[in-house]
């Protein structure tokens, strides 16, 4: 009853009926379609991609430990619905099969440590298994390991560079230990540079598969397969296909972003009870998008990103030196990770970020005869970002 009368309270307050469910706007036909969550039946223009992909899991289907795989790429290229493309193919091979023991995928995001990533791990193996977080990490590795040996398991860990630095101790016990193949996926290209024990780089040693970012016409033929799914017919024209895609490719060719363009102006067609999706309500929708796009982008960074950007936003919107950002960063990272890191690692990452369109560097003289220096400030909306920044921050016990 009391469930019922919070319900009934909460449509009161709205100063809606219980018709209004009913009667919302026919527009969606299956929203999820446009979600990041959803895995199509095709995959447009990576079809190379999945082939390659497959291949290598197919290994494991003949009795055979896959090679260990890094796939790249940047966001909204299509990585991770490739790979769960293929899983899902996978299982479903499985299951068909005489033997169910034969081989077996386990996909996980990584966490901001070696640790915890592990103890996801544990936890997608075995759900019930709640003890191992109080284990040490080489104790509950290896009651992991027990429960995978004798099968050939595909570990597939996702975003893995949130588990760098420090998560190379993961990496060299999975890429060491028999019957085991490691897939990472990451946006980072260097990811590779992020390991800093030879021993890994060594066992880890993967083969490399490149996502490369989507041009206008490839958005527009994935947006019109995605809108077919998810629109009900004359919903979505074709020029509207047509200027989505052109937004995103001007934003990277990012397949995400193009999608969520399209999601939130559908949301507001809902809301607003109109029938069809027109330029105007892409261009609407595109400020919703920003947002939801750079929350997106800040939690796909590396801690030495976010850092310097913590930093940045620190004591108002003046430009910073340069050489300030990178000895405030040094400091944090030795603090909080014991480790250093050089300044040419920090101007590598410094560099993409303003290849993102985070920052802006500024060249300044200082006076003849006396060369000149270099400064840096934000160079996007600070509300949103400073706030996704701490979130993020705190998880690894910086702020």
């Amino acid at each position: 009853m009391v469930g019922q009368r919070n319900l009934l309270d909460f449509i009161k307050n709205l100063e809606i009926d219980s018709d209004f469910f009913r009667n919302l706007p026919r527009v969606f036909k299956n929203r999820d379609a446009l979600t990041t969550t959803f895995i199509p039946d095709e995959l447009p223009h990576r079809h190379e991609e999945l082939k390659t992909i497959a291949q290598y899991f197919g290994y494991a289907l003949a009795g055979s430990t896959p090679p260990n795989i890094l796939i790249l790429g940047s966001t909204g290229t299509g990585k991770t619905v490739t790979v769960k493309k293929v899983i899902q193919m996978f299982n479903s091979t499985v299951s068909n099969m005489r033997s169910k023991n034969i081989a077996k995928v386990v996909y996980i995001t990584a966490s901001s440590t070696a640790r915890n990533t592990l103890m996801l791990l544990s936890e997608e193996i075995d759900p019930e298994d709640k003890k191992v977080w109080s284990l040490s990490f080489e104790s509950a590795w290896n009651k992991v390991y027990e429960k995978i040996k004798h099968v050939k398991t595909i570990v597939v860990i996702d975003e893995i560079d949130k588990m760098m630095p420090n998560g190379s101790k993961l990496l060299y016990y999975l890429s060491r230990s028999q019957n085991i193949s490691v897939i990472g996926i990451s946006n980072k290209i260097n990811f590779m540079d992020m390991i800093d024990d030879a021993r890994v780089i060594s066992s880890f040693n993967p083969r490399k598969i490149l996502f490369r970012r989507y041009n206008a016409t490839q958005l527009a033929d994935i947006l019109r397969y995605r809108a077919k799914m998810a629109f009900y017919d004359g919903v979505v024209e074709n020029a509207v296909i047509e200027y989505t895609a052109a937004k995103a490719y001007q934003n990277g060719g990012d397949a995400r972003y193009a999608l969520d363009l399209l999601l939130y102006a559908g949301d507001i067609a809902v809301r607003e009870n109109i029938k069809k999706i027109t330029v105007d309500l892409i261009d609407r929708a595109e400020d919703e998008a920003e947002h939801e796009y750079l929350r997106n982008c800040l939690r796909d960074m590396t801690v030495y990103h976010l850092t310097m950007l913590s930093i940045l936003l620190e004591n108002g919107c003046e430009p910073k030196p340069l050489g300030d950002i990178y000895n405030k960063t040094k400091e944090i990272v030795k603090e909080k990770f014991g480790r250093d890191i050089s300044s040419r690692r920090l101007s590598d990452f410094m560099k993409e970020l303003e290849l993102m369109g985070f920052v802006k560097t500024i060249k300044v003289g200082r006076g003849r005869g006396r060369g000149f220096s270099w400064l840096v400030e934000i160079d996007v909306s600070r509300e949103d970002m400073r706030k996704t920044i701490r979130d993020i921050l705190g998880e690894y016990g910086i702020v």
